[in-house]
């Protein structure tokens, strides 16, 4: 029966899957799926690869030949050899060369037509109904090579001689693998903890250097027993594949425990942890089946197991490393949130930074996205057949450079504190710690942000999407673009870090006995630096646009022109900038001085580029423009001069008031309510002045600056006090100064 139904079925060469359609469907060519010939499920299958995986891993070799290529062989033989058979499909063939006759014009769709047949070419698109035919070649394709397996006599198991040969070498490799783990642990263990507790970022990194190659020892024992087993013995290809697949996946377990346990050193060092947590043993199971998964599927597999074999023998695999991801995510939780989340003791103290924040809501949600890794794999699995289990390993290279990029951040933020704190010691004005704090900033967050690029330029590569190339292919004028702009954007960044620095630290920087800034760093450093970001603005921006493709030449003389307009239009403007600028620059006036300008007099409130404004005696605001003020009195500065003066009678003691004057002035000044007023003694000058109406006597004190007024206030007080009590009589006063003497009016 079976040969049969063999003599009735034509088998198509490859590449003619189309055929099908097209072959009348009489009992003699009718075609069965198990009955499609071996090179055309092979052609279909490496497209479908073509399709899914990269252009690097679907052009592998194709798999050495089979029975079932032998058989599919025989039967285009018999269908070449059978003159009937071979013209039905000359004729299927010539029918499908030649052009389809024309059909009538369609009447014109309406839209709800239209939309109704983009809907269903989307959906025909679409390639999952693709994939899950190649899962179901495949199972097939796995089933028939089975069967021929079995009926030519050869079986699925290696033959126990082998077996006996590869057991005493994976002994021998695993007891090397444990005596050297044994004999490295409690070293590792203490480099760990010393790392932990090093005191500066380089120790810690030369520390977890020597802990990585201790890691490695025992992986490197037993690979090297691993590779010169074969040799030892001269095993053939046959019986040295037996021995080495398993080998092999036994390595890849060792080696993913290590670099885990590694990058879990390194986070633990960048994020200050106490301890390192291990990894579990379910890692090395997950990272021991993927890595079967991928030998089987690889060219020894498929030629020891033939394609189908070894392509749902890898699936099976896959799908077992699948759950034991799941149960390592599961048990690593813990270890995760360990290393990324620390919340602080004291949160409104020591509140964490944005890349602590980002740290705590990966810890508490990474098992999440690695789960979704997990069941991509699957679907990727399930849809792509013998080339999906790539994914696996995608998705742990990208996992290994995320947790790397997060151990370097932490590593670049920690580096940055120390420094910080280093320099902090030098004082608090010192222009070096401010130009730290405020450059160390943001060159931290790029180098921060460079790290990251890398990682997430190494993740698109480990899917094979290949970055690197962006810039130099069809992405080349999108990309440099881009980076210039960043460029900009950070060098604009730094110079506006630069200039806040020197402005803090200007500010900073207080007079010898005072609690702030002088008046001139208070009014002159907000002007120069609101003028020099505006500067900076301006020139960023035309920049940006320029790497843009904008042609900033236009804007330019645009600028240009504006500017002329402005300056004919707004003459009396620019001198009174310009004026002001000068009084500012020259230290002439500042903030809190008394100074009298453009027949004004008061207290400095404020300055701007254009106008002065004083608060007069009597409460009032003044606004004036500095083209305005032609000479300017300031009583603020340097010390302060206050005349003493008194109007004396024609025949008062002359003498004994100027005695008076003398010992009320100097009484005055050193008076505790006046300490530290008076910058000289006393300047008498004696007469000043006779006429007829009476003599006028004066004297002088110096005093600090905008004191003077009330200590002559003071003076006077207590003068005119003591010519009463001694009875020297003022002028014009009809009557002697000393009220209540007998005889006085």
């Amino acid at each position: 029966m079976s040969e049969r139904r063999h003599s009735q079925n034509v088998p198509l060469p490859e590449g003619t899957s189309a055929l099908r359609r097209n072959i009348p469907s009489s009992p003699r060519f009718h075609l069965t799926e198990a009955e499609f010939p071996m090179p055309v499920r092979t052609a279909l299958a490496v497209a479908l690869v073509l399709f899914l995986a990269p252009p690097a891993i679907a052009q592998d070799a194709a798999p050495d030949a089979t029975a079932a290529d032998l058989l599919a062989l025989d039967r285009a033989l018999e269908v070449l050899q059978d003159d009937a058979r071979r013209q039905a499909l000359a004729d299927a063939i010539s029918s499908l060369r030649s052009p389809p006759q024309a059909a009538a014009n369609p009447p014109p769709a309406g839209p709800l037509e239209t939309l109704t047949e983009g809907i269903g070419r989307t959906v025909a698109a679409l390639p999952g109904r693709d994939r899950l035919l190649g899962l179901k070649r495949d199972i097939g394709r796995a089933l028939a090579e089975g069967r021929t397996r079995i009926a030519v006599g050869r079986p699925l198991l290696p033959p126990g001689s082998d077996l006996a040969l590869a057991l005493p070498g994976w002994g021998l490799a695993l007891a090397v693998w444990i005596a050297a783990g044994w004999a490295t642990a409690g070293r590792r263990d203490r480099i760990a903890a010393r790392a932990c507790a090093a005191r500066t970022w380089g120790s810690s990194l030369f520390l977890a250097l020597r802990h990585a190659v201790l890691s490695l020892v025992p992986v490197l024992c037993a690979a090297a027993v691993t590779a010169l087993w074969p040799f030892a013995l001269r095993l053939d290809g046959a019986a040295a594949g037996t021995f080495l697949l398993p080998a092999m996946t036994g390595l890849a377990a060792g080696l993913a425990l290590a670099t885990l346990g590694w990058l879990y050193l390194l986070v633990a060092l960048a994020a200050c942890r106490p301890s390192v947590p291990r990894p579990r043993p379910l890692v090395g199971w997950t990272a021991a089946t993927a890595t079967a998964a991928r030998l089987v599927a690889g060219p020894a597999g498929r030629a020891a197991l033939g394609p189908g074999i070894a392509s749902l023998a890898s699936l099976t695999i896959d799908l077992v490393a699948a759950v034991f991801a799941l149960l390592a995510i599961h048990a690593e939780r813990p270890a995760i949130r360990f290393l990324l989340d620390a919340p602080s003791a004291t949160p409104a103290a020591d509140p964490p930074t944005a890349t602590e924040r980002a740290m705590a809501a990966i810890a508490r949600n990474w098992h999440r996205l690695a789960a979704a890794f997990v069941l991509l794999n699957l679907l990727a699995r399930l849809g792509s057949g013998a080339r999906g289990d790539g994914f696996l390993l995608s998705a742990g290279l990208s996992v290994a450079a995320l947790l790397a990029a997060f151990a370097l951040t932490l590593g670049v933020e920690r580096a940055h504190a120390g420094l910080l704190a280093r320099m902090g010691r030098t004082g608090p004005e010192s222009l070096r710690l401010a130009l730290a704090m405020r450059t160390g900033h943001v060159l931290r967050m790029a180098v921060q942000a460079g790290i990251i690029l890398a990682a997430l330029t190494a993740v698109l590569s480990a899917w094979g999407l290949e970055p690197l190339r962006w810039s130099t292919g069809q992405g080349a004028p999108v990309l440099r673009p881009l980076a210039a702009i960043a460029a900009v954007i950070l060098a604009v960044w730094l110079v506006r870090a630069v200039i806040d620095a020197l402005a803090a630290w200007s500010l900073s920087r207080h007079p010898s006995g005072s609690a702030s800034p002088s008046a001139r760093a208070r009014t002159l450093v907000p002007l120069l630096r609101n003028a020099a970001l505006v500067a900076l603005a301006v020139i960023g921006t035309i920049l940006v646009l320029s790497n843009l493709g904008l042609d900033v030449t236009p804007l330019l003389a645009g600028a240009g022109v504006a500017g002329l307009a402005i300056g004919f239009g707004a003459q009396q403007l620019v001198r009174d900038v310009i004026t002001g600028l000068f009084l500012i620059a020259e230290d002439a006036i500042a903030v809190g001085e008394t100074v009298e300008a453009a027949g004004k007099t008061g207290t400095v409130e404020g300055l701007t580029i254009r106008t002065l404004r004083l608060r007069d005696g009597d409460g009032a605001l003044h606004s004036i423009p500095f083209s305005s003020v032609t000479t300017l009195r300031n009583t603020s500065r340097g010390y302060g001069v206050y005349t003493v003066s008194a109007a004396l009678a024609p025949g008062a003691d002359v003498d004994a008031a100027l005695a008076a004057l003398r010992d009320v002035a100097s009484e005055t000044a050193a008076d505790p309510a006046f300490a530290g007023i008076a910058l000289a003694p006393f300047d008498l000058w004696g007469v000043d002045q006779i006429s007829p109406t009476g003599i006028i006597i004066k004297g002088t004190l110096r005093t600090a600056p905008g004191k003077q007024w009330a200590l002559g206030r003071e003076v006077n007080r207590r003068l005119t006090e003591r010519l009463r009590a001694k009875g020297i009589p003022l002028a014009g006063s009809g009557r002697t100064a000393a009220f209540g003497i007998p005889g006085a009016p």
